[in-house]
């Protein structure tokens, strides 16, 4: 089903200022607009039944793919991950289109674009696009991507970032590329999930043809618990309150 996305005036993309909220509030290295307020999105409950057949990342250089891990698993953690190993492919690149490529999953437009966050040894990048609205509340994908280090060097992973805060995006445009840094064997990953409004949740976007590209990818690292494969699903024992389309628990949400 084709989405018509209605949109107020987006002035000047490259400042981010909108005719309709009358601009932005920026923190260093990131830029939001006022989510929901300015945006006539469909409804997420059109989600449930019309799912996306883009994949988030490029999966060609994927060593694993660990789903949303609900609240009824041993290890819940509110993120799908897309892991990379640093073991040589990447070693020599110095060109962000070398890395894996970031793709827009649905339509809609970006309303966070960070190109630094500091946690830990852990500085990472990413953005968020509002695709649809759930009761008044946006509802955005989140994009962290994660390369497990500190930034190699001052605004680097600004070179990875194709969009800006405020642009309008299209199912299958790329957002950017995950640095995967040289010589971690484990680590580097795009982190995925849903926002409605403060709440988390499995990014179920996907079509059976998407999760069947995802699916000879699910396994180690972080695809296992207790020492049994996890399968292929977006979310693993979700429980009711994370079910974004319905108030009902799910031991394979997809």
């Amino acid at each position: 089903m084709k989405r018509a996305i209605m949109l107020c005036l987006i002035l000047g993309v490259a400042t981010g200022l909108s005719a309709c909220d009358g601009g932005t509030e920026e923190t260093q290295g990131s830029s939001q607009t006022e989510q929901g307020q300015s945006l006539q999105l469909p409804d997420v409950a059109e989600f449930a039944a019309d799912k996306s057949d883009q994949v988030p990342i490029d999966l060609s250089s994927v060593s694993a793919v660990a789903p949303y891990l609900g609240k009824s698993s041993s290890m819940p953690h509110q993120g799908m991950h897309f892991n990379f190993r640093g073991d040589g492919v990447f070693a020599q690149q110095l060109e962000p289109s070398k890395y894996p490529a970031v793709y827009a999953v649905e339509d809609g437009v970006m309303t966070m674009v960070e190109s630094l966050h500091h946690n830990g040894q852990n500085d990472r990048y990413g953005f968020s696009i509002q695709f649809a609205n759930a009761g008044g509340d946006p509802v955005t994908l989140n994009y962290s991507l994660e390369p497990f280090i500190p930034e190699p060097s001052p605004g680097l992973y600004a070179q990875f970032i194709l969009v800006k805060n405020g642009q309008s995006v299209k199912k299958g445009d790329q957002l950017g590329y995950l640095y995967v840094p040289p010589g971690l064997l484990q680590g580097p990953h795009l982190h995925l999930d849903v926002n409605i409004g403060q709440s988390k949740y499995p990014p179920a976007l996907f079509s059976a043809s998407a999760v069947s590209q995802m699916q000879a990818k699910f396994g180690d690292p972080g695809g296992t618990e207790n020492g049994t494969p996890l399968p292929a699903c977006i979310g693993y024992k979700i429980a009711a309150s994370e079910n974004p389309f319905a108030s009902a628990a799910s031991e394979c949400l997809n």
